[in-house]
């Protein structure tokens, strides 16, 4: 018992340095993996014939720990589900003034990688800004307007270039170099640029990651109403009960599917930080795997108030939903959890459909469970985890 509580604080601390580290994301998951792996082994994570009894070790669940301990008003809901909604520290870049002579960052040439990469390119961007002390320019119809058309409408728009200090500018400033507007220089950066940009600053990773959870609480708080699809579709809205989310995300073979990325990072992070990984789990979400972290957040059984907590047979299977995203690139990791006979009673798929499936509803369902568990080698699943925090969740319930 002592060794479990060393490893779960050790968990802890390891994903506060994982989640704030934006420039290094591949190496802190892979070690918050490696301790993640360890913790759930000593509740029979790899024993997948474990029996009731061996499984849970005499842990009783109670779903009621997931109840909201705080007032839920309409500042503290989205999509009708409450969040804790903690201090915000706002991050704002100066607007740009074409009387004074400053610099501009102008951001829409040619964006890199899909939706969550191209957030993390957006994040990096204002961040560009904030330490060149430039204002952010971003191209109207460009990738870096698109994604935020993908939360926003045209006043949720308005209303991100007052927060941030950006502006959208017409499309005839396309494709140009480095011009005058006014007395002001201007620079411009692609989203390949972005996305592998490395700041020199020793502060830069935390500053990312703080406008990082800015943004994306900023584009939830203020999403259209479409975001909810998932969350209106499987009647979650003005619910308080928990729900799990896992998020299995394969990839196409020949972009290097999930297990190659996973196994080519394992030996990176054993040869730099002599950590041995578990090379298959972490894509492969087999239900052992699932049902540890259930027991560890108290979702894998519910208890009866009338009966002895030390009586064994009140153990009940939970019945608080989980519900799988998927990029639809193996099947048979949601056929398996579907027949585990002791959590595929619980297992929902998003359906596949234009009207409720779509990336910005999977990230909403995603970003307002109650425990989140992800890819390992998904910038949606580290953008899902950082939206959890910045939205107050526990950071302690992102499995990623």
């Amino acid at each position: 018992m002592a060794e479990q509580i060393k490893n779960k604080t050790r968990t802890v601390v390891l994903f506060l340095k994982c989640i704030t580290s934006a420039l290094t994301i591949y190496t802190c998951i892979f070690i918050l993996a490696s301790t993640k792996l360890e913790v759930n082994k000593s509740i029979n994570f790899a024993n997948k014939g474990s029996t009731l009894d061996r499984l849970v070790e005499d842990t009783l669940g109670d779903d009621s720990k997931h109840e909201p301990d705080y007032d839920c008003d309409s500042k503290r809901m989205i999509c009708g589900r409450c969040i804790p909604n903690k201090e915000r520290t706002n991050f704002t870049i100066r607007a740009m003034n074409e009387t004074t002579q400053e610099k501009v960052i102008m951001i829409g040439f040619k964006g890199y990688g899909q939706t969550n990469n191209r957030l993390i390119e957006l994040y990096k961007a204002i961040h560009a800004a904030n330490v060149a002390k430039s204002s952010l320019y971003i191209v109207a119809g460009s990738w870096a307007h698109s994604v935020l058309s993908l939360f926003l409408d045209k006043g949720g728009i308005q209303h991100f270039e007052q927060t941030f200090g950006a502006r959208i500018i017409k499309r005839k400033y396309f494709g140009l170099g480095p011009f005058d507007i006014g007395t002001a220089q201007v620079e411009k950066f692609n989203g390949e640029d972005l996305f592998y940009y490395k700041f020199r600053s020793k502060n830069s990773s935390d500053e990312i990651e703080a406008i990082a959870r800015e943004l994306l609480f900023f584009l939830l708080s203020n999403a259209k109403s479409r975001t909810c699809s998932s969350v209106n579709y499987f009647g979650l809205q003005s619910h308080t009960e928990p729900y799990t989310v896992i998020h299995s995300r394969w990839m196409k073979r020949t972009d290097m599917d999930c297990l190659t990325r996973l196994r080519r990072h394992a030996r990176n992070v054993f040869t730099q930080q002599n950590i041995r990984l578990d090379r298959t789990a972490p894509c492969e979400l087999p239900p052992s795997y699932i049902r540890s972290i259930l027991v560890q957040n108290d979702l894998m059984y519910t208890t009866d108030a009338n009966v002895t907590a030390n009586v064994t047979h009140s153990r009940q299977l939970s019945s608080s939903p989980i519900y799988v995203i998927t990029d639809g690139f193996n099947r048979a990791i949601i056929q398996t959890l579907k027949e585990d006979p002791l959590i595929g009673h619980r297992i929902y798929e998003v359906p596949d459909n234009d009207v409720v499936r779509w990336v910005i509803g999977d990230m909403m369902l995603g970003a307002l469970s109650s425990v989140f568990i992800g890819t390992l080698t998904s910038t949606m699943s580290m953008n899902i985890a950082r939206t959890r925090i910045a939205l107050g969740f526990d950071g302690t319930t992102n499995y990623i």
